[in-house]
């Protein structure tokens, strides 16, 4: 048998080497970089029917995902489609909030859809990226509301890749192109610190509709609602720890939220709303006849055995009516002012039929146990008609 020859091993070798570099460039997406952006598309597509046949055992249509921990905390960027600027702020509890400086914003909650956008029957995101879904809850734009928008991201240090889908298109992002119906962002991670609320000005949010009560929860807690204010609706902007939020009244029949004594009210401004009745939250009570400054005294609520009920809202302090202000977190652990936070009503009400009702707080520092959270900024309005 004739031996090969050595030109045959080399060539050999040459092939062997030319697909190697060939596989490593899509595989980790670099076939945009080099000119040949279906290089990588191919390749992704290689890789997700290899894995899709190396799995057994039933696959679950949804799941939260795991490795959601890589990218927690806020991040932004500029869009290269409309040059506007992006926030993204995902949480350790699976919750994501986006805004944007067209006034665009939205909240909602991560998955994995595994059996949505797919490609070909296999789910396929960019090489080296991981899926993430979001089931929008809140939107400014109510086509948006109760829909999906599917992606995918990719996190190098602090910087984040992070592309997804117009919700409700179900297109799955297979490159880290902006194309029709899919935005891609290259973002950094936002570093919160004590001048943070300093460059996050409060702006109006933009009009919206409450969404009608979901079914009966589990409370949180005991309520105190005396009166259902189911035509009342309201909206808290809050920055926490340097972080931006947006959280709704609360007025189903298992909110804390009463407003049949205006002397007394108590407001439950929610992640969310009512849609997770476990969700973080703010409560206030105060005064609402009154303008001006009131004062929620931490050291007295705990004084009072953390029975907000003890207190005597409204009465006088040397710093004006007596108020309760309290931040609860997402496991319930009930967080009180460390010392004093001044309230300030800016539109008080009377007790008539039409609702209008506002004001704001800031630079208040909540503590429970040694824990701490800075309480940036919030400001709130409650308006509607009292049945």
């Amino acid at each position: 048998m004739q031996k090969p020859s050595p030109g045959f091993f080399t060539g050999l070798f040459l092939i062997i080497v030319a697909v190697v570099i060939t596989g490593f460039i899509g595989a980790v997406g670099l076939g945009k970089k080099v000119g040949s952006p279906g290089l990588d598309s191919f390749i992704s597509g290689l890789l997700g029917r290899f894995l899709n046949e190396e799995q057994t055992g039933e696959v679950p249509q949804t799941t939260l995902p795991v490795n959601m921990h890589e990218i927690v905390g806020t991040w932004s960027g500029l869009s290269d489609v409309d040059g506007t600027k992006w926030r993204f702020t995902f949480e350790g509890n699976y919750a994501v909030r986006a805004d944007s400086s067209s006034g665009y914003f939205n909240q909602g909650t991560a998955f994995v859809h595994y059996s949505l956008g797919l490609t070909d029957g296999f789910l396929r995101v960019p090489p080296g990226w991981s899926p993430l879904d979001i089931d929008i809850i809140q939107s400014s734009d109510s086509s948006h509301r109760n829909n999906k928008s599917l992606g995918a991201y990719s996190v190098h240090g602090d910087m984040l890749k992070y592309c997804f889908s117009e919700p409700g298109r179900l297109t799955r992002p297979i490159t880290d192109i902006s194309r029709e119906g899919i935005r891609c962002f290259e973002l950094t991670k936002e570093t919160a610190g004590p001048g943070a609320a300093a460059v996050q000005p409060y702006t109006a949010p933009v009009p919206y509709t409450v969404p009608a009560p979901s079914a009966p929860h589990t409370p949180a807690g005991p309520s105190s609602a005396g009166t259902p204010a189911q035509s009342i609706t309201g909206i808290a902007d809050i920055i926490i720890d340097g972080v931006r939020e947006t959280f709704l009244l609360r007025t189903d029949p298992k909110s804390e939220t009463d407003l049949s004594a205006p002397r007394v009210i108590t407001l439950q401004f929610q992640a969310h709303g009512a849609e997770f009745p476990a969700a973080r939250r703010i409560e206030l009570t105060v005064d609402a006849t009154r303008r001006g400054r009131h004062l929620a005294d931490g050291l007295v609520y705990l004084d009072n055995l953390f029975i907000r009920e003890k207190i005597s809202v409204g009465s006088e302090t040397a710093r004006g009516p007596a108020a309760v202000f309290l931040y609860i977190s997402d496991s319930g652990r009930i967080f009180s002012p460390r010392s004093t936070c001044d309230v300030v009503i800016t539109v008080p009400y009377n007790n008539t039929e039409d609702v209008l009702f506002e004001g704001s707080l800031a630079d208040c520092v909540v503590e429970s146990t040694g824990e701490s959270h800075t309480i940036n900024s919030v400001a709130f309005k409650v308006k509607g008609k009292k049945k």
